[in-house]
């Protein structure tokens, strides 16, 4: 048996996710923000266990940082985790390493996976490119999925990795550290324009329960995940995220629906 646990905020994790899932039969999917809600979840039996998460700020999110704090995989022999990013690197997989070997486990098997970049921001996401961006994942993700089948070992400690860790991990902990520090803070950044037709979307996809919704427009909370699911699921693009999204593409994974989203919690 295998459990992957998910976080996703525009679909591409829950999309490789399900995926894998779909090829490692019998496979339970399990969303992290459930996890943090439900003790229970947090002890797992199975022998085989997957965590794909976004890279944000080249390292791992807040709240998969919580959930590994607290996740206990009792009779894992075998340990995976999938970074679903615009970077091939960063300092998820050495964090997310340490945070098990802390408890006696570590990571039998890491892997970047290059897909869109949904942080609007500072990025664009015309659809063209986002085509070429999914179409070059998918051999990758078909490759990423026969290791895991095979059980296949990716040695952090290799020199590569050593190396690898050595120029780049210092830099971006910095970064990562300095950007999610204001993180909470950082959605009084986001306003709602006048197009806002009072759906409610942004209340329900919002993995972190940060968005509340009086019947009229949604007011953040100040513990915003940075995910952006608010800003991209919006059907009338009526959210923006200070002046640096106006006029930019809104994206979310082609298989994954706001319904699916919202499901995590």
């Amino acid at each position: 048996m295998t459990t992957v646990y998910y976080f996703s905020g525009t679909g591409n994790s829950l999309a490789v996710a399900k995926n894998i899932a779909s090829v490692l039969r019998p496979c339970d999917l399990v969303p992290v923000p459930l996890v943090l809600k439900n003790p229970s979840l947090f002890e797992n039996d199975d022998e085989r266990i997957g965590i794909v998460t976004p890279l944000y700020f080249f390292g791992l999110p807040n709240i998969v940082t919580r959930f590994l704090k607290k996740a206990a995989f009792t009779k894992a022999k075998y340990i995976f985790l999938i970074v679903t990013s615009g970077f091939p690197f960063g300092v998820a997989a050495a964090d997310a390493n340490a945070l098990l070997k802390a408890k006696g486990q570590e990571l039998s098997y890491a892997r970047h996976l290059s897909m869109p970049d949904n942080y609007l921001p500072i990025y664009n996401l015309p659809p063209e490119r986002v085509e070429r961006v999914l179409k070059r994942a998918r051999p990758h993700l078909a490759a990423v999925v026969s290791d895991l089948v095979m059980r296949r070992k990716h040695d952090l400690n290799r020199p590569a990795a050593r190396l690898q860790e050595a120029l780049f991990a210092p830099p971006a902990r910095w970064w990562h550290r300095t950007n999610f520090a204001s993180l909470p803070a950082d959605d009084r950044n986001f306003t709602v324009g006048n197009s806002c037709s009072s759906c409610g979307i942004c209340q329900k996809v919002c993995p972190a329960d940060n968005i509340s919704f009086d019947g009229k427009r949604p007011a953040w909370q100040h513990h915003c995940e940075q995910c952006l699911a608010c800003l991209h699921f919006c059907p009338k693009e009526a959210i923006e995220f200070g002046r640096r999204t106006w006029g930019k593409h809104r994206y979310h994974h082609p298989s994954v629906t706001w319904q699916e989203i919202a499901a995590q919690k």
